[in-house]
């Protein structure tokens, strides 16, 4: 059995389970808000989008916590960015995160995407190390994100 992921929000806010389909984590769903909601410049109005920070907060558990589901959710939510600007905003967020907190466990299928997606490699070009510069798995992501030009920021993202 395994064992659903539970963020801060929906442990300690009572907002229920919004990431969940008849209590199933709905990987598409959580990306396509995400990406909604996060991969955009923020509002300059300070609590303009709070009810939506549920999102936030259970990426930001699932890729600590869970590396596999984590994944899943990355490839979802690269499959619905549109342009080079969202691309950013998620590279630097959970794909980066992933890539620090786990790098080990997920390089190997971090090389495949890139092989396989001009969208991933695409999006991979805009991590950052976060703390992980000397590791063996960030000088592999150095060497995929080298071999990758960049885009403008006003661009579409290449197709899959």
């Amino acid at each position: 059995m395994t064992v659903q992921h539970e963020c801060y929000d929906c442990r300690h806010h009572s907002l229920g389970h919004p990431c969940r389909v008849a209590g199933i984590l709905d990987v598409d769903g959580l990306a396509a808000h995400y990406v909604r909601e996060f991969c955009r410049p923020l509002p300059s109005t300070p609590g303009a989008d709070e009810d939506q920070h549920w999102s936030f907060c259970c990426v930001s558990g699932l890729v600590e916590m869970d590396p596999e589901r984590a994944w899943l959710f990355v490839l979802s939510a690269v499959r619905q960015l549109r342009t080079v600007e969202q691309a950013m905003y998620f590279a630097a967020g959970p794909l980066e995160e992933l890539i620090a907190y786990h790098g080990p466990k997920v390089i190997e299928r971090v090389e495949t995407e890139d092989r396989r997606s001009p969208r991933f490699r695409q999006v991979l070009k805009g991590v950052w190390p976060l703390g992980t510069r000397h590791t063996p798995e960030w000088k592999r992501v150095e060497m995929l994100q080298r071999a990758t030009p960049s885009l403008d920021s006003t661009d579409l993202l290449p197709e899959f």
